[in-house]
């Protein structure tokens, strides 16, 4: 069962799962030991499969200040990137800019943000929860 929930239905560890045994039948005559841990995967499994599982993945929230020239590059980058642009306000410098990005896309934002920024870019991250994963 261990194994099992390492794995989980999509690949992934499952976490904050309760199994209970309500009924199980051994027959040493026409059963071994190896038949259950067996079926134990399987109806592990279906179990999982059944009960709807949802995959969450962690947040950032984010603030941006960017030069007032490069808000549609940072824009179309953020949202490629899988970013969500709550906020948007004009500042005396350019555009402050606040969302949320899940935290695998991090890091390919501060990549490529001195570029688009030309070098004049702030980014702040801060942690935001966890959301449903989109596959």
């Amino acid at each position: 069962m261990h194994d099992g929930l390492r794995a989980g239905p999509r690949g992934w560890a499952v976490s904050d799962c309760v199994v209970t045994l309500v009924r199980s039948g051994f027959s040493s005559v026409f059963s071994t030991a190896g038949d259950f841990r067996a079926l134990t995967r399987i109806v592990l499994d279906r179990a999982l499969r059944s009960a709807g599982t949802r995959l969450y993945e962690p947040c950032l929230a984010y603030e941006l200040e960017a030069p007032g020239p490069t808000l549609a590059a940072v824009c179309g980058w953020l949202t490629a990137m899988g970013a969500a642009v709550e906020e948007t306000v004009a500042t005396a410098e350019g555009w402050l800019l606040r969302g949320t990005v899940a935290a695998r896309g991090a890091a390919g934002i501060e990549r490529w943000l001195p570029g688009l920024t030309h070098g004049e870019g702030i980014w702040w991250t801060r942690p935001a929860g966890d959301r449903p994963m989109v596959p």
